[in-house]
């Protein structure tokens, strides 16, 4: 079932776990930033220097895991986009929609449980470029893999 809008949608999949992956690197490189410069955003400038360092050193290490969920996740959706998905097997459309949609979910609660506009803004800007990357594989190749075959036509004589 090899196709070129399967091929253009596998290289896309394929990108957007580049860029997932990319994402989770660099998080958790700057894992200790997003800790102490998030709690400020979320309670107030140098709220952080409060805190005791077990309460940050937590933070950062609740920030490094969820980096190493988006790599796992990067990893899973490069590894059945660059093969099964642009063969065309069913299978791998479940992997691909069941792997993304926890992502896009994860960003519409975390929007509705925002503090302030900053953190809202983020969201939906995080939130868009997920939507972009991942929804619209999904969505506009569920035909090619679960088109039905036309069983009104007449073998030809």
């Amino acid at each position: 079932m090899l196709n070129r809008t399967l091929t253009f949608w596998a290289n896309w999949l394929v990108l957007a776990a580049i860029i997932l992956l990319l994402d989770a690197v660099s998080t958790f490189i700057v894992a200790e930033v997003f800790a102490t410069a998030g709690y400020d955003l979320l309670v107030g400038e140098d709220a952080h220097e409060a805190l005791p360092d077990d309460a940050i050193e937590w933070m950062r290490g609740l920030i490094a895991a969820i980096a190493g969920f988006a790599g796992a996740a990067g990893v899973l959706l490069l590894g059945v986009a660059h093969g099964p998905f642009r063969r065309g097997e069913q299978w791998a459309w479940y992997v691909v929609a069941g792997s993304t949609l926890p992502w896009n979910l994860f960003v519409v609660l975390y929007g509705l449980l925002v503090i302030d506009e900053i953190t809202l803004g983020l969201a939906l800007l995080g939130g868009a470029l997920y939507w972009v990357l991942f929804l619209p594989p999904v969505i506009l190749s569920w035909p090619l893999f679960f088109r039905a075959a036309d069983t009104t036509a007449q073998p030809q004589p």
